[in-house]
């Protein structure tokens, strides 16, 4: 039996959630999936206090519009340089057992949102054959559009005579496109030679 990918699945990410939180410990609103909500929309509220940090969802499924309430707890760990980072902890139960995993994003499969190892999930790169005669060709067009992307976003290409974060990641990409195009090259797959 194959796993259902994750990259096209309805999720919510604790980064996102907190990126507007600055001094609050309480925030509420909607999320919005697709243009204008037309692929569904949930509401939620999410609460930062040291008593008891958890995330409330509520929303509906299904034709009838069977409507779904839980709340998802939230766990905070330490970092090393003094700061704390938030996780969701996974509220499903698979086999008779609470998951509790600790993960930084849910992913919707059914009626709930659950960490990618209760949905036994995959990502689609995981699932690409790289032993593929079209492989070579496949990351060629990848890493073309990756640096394309990456070439509109840099402003600047050193900064106090070093070269910048964006940039260095802009050779990075380059060299790996250029290695791709020599194997394809020396493998005869470019095409003939004038």
């Amino acid at each position: 039996m194959s796993k259902t990918e994750a990259d096209y699945l309805k999720k919510i990410q604790i980064w996102w959630l907190l990126k507007d939180m600055k001094n609050r410990l309480i925030k509420e609103g909607e999320i919005f999936w697709g243009e204008n909500g037309s692929e569904g929309s949930i509401g939620y509220k999410l609460w930062l206090t040291p008593d008891f940090p958890r995330l409330a969802l509520s929303y509906t499924v299904g034709e009838e519009k069977k409507e779904i309430k839980y709340v998802i707890p939230i766990i905070q760990t330490d970092c090393n340089f003094g700061s704390t980072r938030f996780w969701f902890q996974c509220s499903l139960y698979k086999n008779g057992e609470r998951c509790g995993r600790r993960v930084g994003v849910l992913y919707k499969t059914g009626d709930y949102f659950g960490c990618r190892y209760c949905h036994e999930l995959t990502y689609r790169t995981r699932n690409q054959n790289t032993s593929s005669a079209h492989h070579g060709l496949y990351e060629c067009v990848k890493l073309s559009k990756k640096m394309e992307d990456l070439q509109e976003k840099v402003k600047r290409f050193t900064w106090r005579g070093r070269p910048t974060k964006k940039y260095r990641r802009l050779l990075q990409i380059q060299a790996r496109l250029e290695g791709y195009y020599r194997a394809l090259d020396a493998a005869g797959e470019l095409g003939p030679k004038e």
